[in-house]
């Protein structure tokens, strides 16, 4: 199997979770039963105000649905058995009420807490976390066993990728090299890898070698590739997306500077972009340019928010802000000129 291959069978798994990830979670959010809050009283000697809402744990069978597809060797997304099982789930008209009232439950439980860490979440890192530790705790076939863990690391690699420049190498765990580089010292998962979440046994099923495990054992997505994944699900601009400062031959703006613009390069950055008349506009940083950016290099969500907060007041600021720039760039220049005629008097 050739890198190519790997790399779709992957991309493809990886896109169907991520697009189905609700769908998968919902069965598992629970409201704890008037006998559970009972006896969980009696336990701790407490009396609670509300009823615990919380994500359980999959099934066994379920898991091994789940390695089965992220790590088997079949051709086609959905010939995998956890495809036809979450389809087959996805058509119930009973199971699109039980995810609507998980989404209640939810939202439910998350408005009881302002700190984030104590909020449920219905993501990616809930299916990958709980099946690498049911991975981890296989007791046969260990040498198989680490060659599927290196593969789980590799699509929680497509997970931690956060489209700002910053290369992530850490897998399940956070390794010490991003907690130093892109962390600044400080882990946020300090309480995550008990791996204790499942208890394995000799009998349980798992996934056995096969041609894919061992083709894609040493396999890595480029930056680029992951990049390319993440804005299939993000409406963001690519983080290393340049503009030109140039002049376009259909930008209606009017600067009355009448200043060229200096063809350096710049990022593109949404949040720094204004809508005005049809058109949008960022001001290169390097002359004061407002440069007319061109839409197919924006989606129409992105557009949209940037038409949405932009104002003819918040023109306004930009564009005196550029004239301003643009004024100053020329008194800089002609400094420049008056020095060197200066200087050339005195030579002669």
């Amino acid at each position: 199997m050739d890198r190519n291959q790997v790399k779709n069978k992957i991309e493809s798994r990886y896109y169907y979770l991520y697009n189905n990830i609700i769908s998968i979670l919902a069965p598992y959010v629970h409201e704890y039963t008037d006998s559970e809050v009972e006896e969980l009283e009696k336990k701790y000697n407490i009396k609670l105000a509300n009823k615990p809402i919380e994500l359980t744990k999959f099934h066994k069978y379920v898991l091994y649905m789940l390695e089965e597809y992220l790590l088997g060797d079949y051709k086609y997304t959905h010939e995998s058995g956890f495809y036809t099982f979450t389809e087959a789930k996805k058509n119930d008209p009973e199971y699109k009420e039980l995810v609507d009232n998980a989404m209640v439950l939810v939202a439910t439980a998350n408005s009881r807490y302002d700190n984030e860490a104590l909020k449920i979440k219905l993501d990616m890192w809930q299916v990958l976390d709980q099946v690498y530790e049911y991975v981890y705790s296989q007791r046969s076939n260990i040498h198989t066993k680490k060659k599927k863990l290196a593969i789980l690391d590799e699509y929680y690699r497509l997970l931690r990728y956060t489209n700002d420049g910053r290369k992530w190498t850490s897998g399940y765990l956070l390794n010490s090299r991003d907690i130093i580089v892109n962390l600044d010292g400080h882990n946020p998962e300090y309480d995550r890898g008990t791996f204790s979440s499942v208890k394995g046994s000799k009998t349980d099923k798992h996934v056995m070698p096969n041609d894919f495990i061992n083709s894609a054992v040493d396999f890595q997505f480029t930056e680029k590739e992951k990049q390319r994944i993440y804005l299939m699900f993000h409406d963001e601009l690519p983080w290393d997306l340049e503009i030109v400062c140039e002049e376009h031959e259909d930008d209606p703006l009017y600067r009355e500077s009448n200043f060229e613009p200096c063809s350096e390069y710049f990022y593109a950055d949404a949040d720094k972009m204004i809508w005005h008349d049809g058109h949008i506009y960022q001001e290169c940083p390097h002359c004061g340019y407002l440069v007319d950016v061109n839409d197919y290099l924006l989606s129409p969500s992105v557009i949209k928010q940037i038409r949405e907060r932009s104002t003819p007041k918040k023109f306004k600021e930009i564009y005196f802000d550029s004239e301003m720039c643009a004024l100053g760039k020329h008194r800089e220049e002609e400094k420049r000129r008056t020095r060197k005629k200066g200087n050339h008097g005195r030579n002669v």
